[in-house]
């Protein structure tokens, strides 16, 4: 898990134009992918190295290999794919479409489509998988259900009624709830029990927005799964926010907060995600063709992502790359999709350690040598920290990334296991997760 992110940057996939993606500096686009059609929906790979993306307007998936940004395939589903889905296993990708009523099923090591269309209520647009990777979710807009897949068999297990047109739906991080919201912004929870096909619904909390395809209904928790985000148009007063739901008693709701917008214009915040270390959060800033950045400590819009004076398109759907500089997201209007990529300092790529002694006249010294290598990707370095613990607060030594990249841990106490924390830290003092290696010091014979 990332410690920091200090850097976003955006790649925008568009149709017959160059690439635009966003430069690892001062949050900028550097570079911009030609796409098929409006793109919408999107997922990536667990590994990192594809993503796919619906293109809503000419029933096909487009393959994105990440390494170069190149299409590598586009592959015909169904009629108006929109949410898209990938297995933890990578091994396969659940496509809604929703001009059909049916969800396709992509095979990741062929990129083909396999089996029939599963068949699913109307109008079905978000979509997502258990962390088990063993059921999808399907939200049937228009026909105000969803439905469960059991992704061992693709067929439809179970539908969840009387949750009204709905919009979208997220699971709990722990698996434990399903919460979904429909078009007028009533969010209900559905406890998961029993075989996981059981489904009872909690208390709703009606937030009062008015959601569809263009006014938000995104949802995504924080990490510590206090607090989920909502993006939405409120109803009473006419204004575009992103709203804060309390989930940390759900027998009595209280009503949502608000995130505080800052300096920024939240003009149809629609997609949302947050960052792997829990800090940040970005949302896609529909009608003002922009990303905007938020602290989740604070619940605080800081600022957007510097377009370089490309066009965004309308930017839609947002999703990071597991453990990778990258960040894509999509748009729908002006034949106009992007991808964004972010830039964060990583940790070393790999670490060892050994037990040395010196031997002098009266004494012996034990030291514990740790080396390792520079990340591979991400920020470039300046130096590296060296911690004693696993919450980073003990530190044994800083080295510098300009010479070699080992630490000596002098006067050990030989019999004894000692455990290193490496970190990477960039420029911006911005600073990595750590990798971490174990010596057992030895006694000299």
């Amino acid at each position: 898990m990332l410690k920091t992110f200090s850097k976003i940057s955006l790649m925008c996939l568009a149709l017959s134009v160059a690439e635009l993606v966003y430069s690892s500096a001062d949050n900028t686009v550097v570079d911009q992918i030609a796409m098929p059609s409006e793109t919408w929906g999107i997922a990536v790979t667990p590994n990192g190295q594809y993503v796919y993306a619906a293109n809503n307007a000419n029933n096909t998936v487009s393959v994105i290999q990440t390494s170069d940004n190149a299409i590598t395939s586009n592959i015909t589903v169904g009629a108006s794919p929109y949410g898209v889905a990938v297995t933890p296993d990578g091994n396969f990708v659940y496509v809604a479409n929703s001009g059909n009523n049916t969800v396709s099923v992509i095979q990741t090591s062929d990129n083909t489509v396999v089996g029939s269309p599963i068949a699913v209520g109307a109008s079905p647009t978000w979509i997502i998988i258990n962390d088990a990777g063993t059921l999808a979710y399907v939200v049937n807009s228009a026909a105000a259900t969803v439905s469960v897949i059991d992704t061992s068999n693709n067929t439809v297990v179970q539908t969840i009624t009387g949750t009204g047109n709905t919009c979208s739906c997220v699971l709990s991080p722990d698996g434990s709830y399903l919460y979904v919201i429909n078009y007028s912004g009533v969010l209900t929870p559905y406890a998961i029990s029993g075989d996981g096909l059981t489904y009872t619904a909690g208390i709703a909390l009606d937030l009062s927005l008015s959601l569809g395809n263009t006014n938000g209904g995104q949802m995504v928790f924080a990490l510590d799964s206090s607090k989920l985000y909502v993006t939405g148009y409120e109803q009473n007063t006419g204004v575009y926010n992103i709203y804060v739901v309390d989930t940390t008693n759900l027998d009595t709701p209280s009503s949502p907060g608000i995130v505080n917008q800052g300096s920024t214009n939240p003009s149809r915040p629609f997609g949302i995600v947050i960052s792997s270390d829990g800090t940040t959060g970005y949302i896609a800033n529909l009608s003002n063709n922009e990303i905007l950045i938020m602290d989740v400590a604070t619940d605080t819009l800081t600022g957007t992502v510097n377009n370089n004076s490309f066009n965004l398109g309308n930017p839609r759907m947002v999703a990071f790359v597991p453990n990778s500089p990258y960040l894509y997201s999509t748009a729908q209007s002006s034949n106009i999709s992007q991808t964004y990529t972010f830039i964060t300092i990583l940790p070393p790529a790999t670490i060892t350690g050994v037990s040395q002694s010196n031997v002098f006249f009266t004494q012996t010294d034990y030291i514990n040598t740790i080396s390792w290598t520079a990340p591979e990707s991400g920020s470039t370095p300046v130096s590296y920290n060296v911690y004693r613990d696993a919450g980073l607060t003990v530190l044994a030594g800083t080295v510098s990334a300009n010479g070699s990249l080992v630490f000596y841990d002098h006067n050990r106490i030989p019999g004894t296991t000692y455990t290193y924390y490496v970190t990477s830290v960039d420029a911006d003092d911005a600073e990595s997760s750590a990798i971490s290696v174990s010596v057992l010091t030895v006694k000299n014979n």
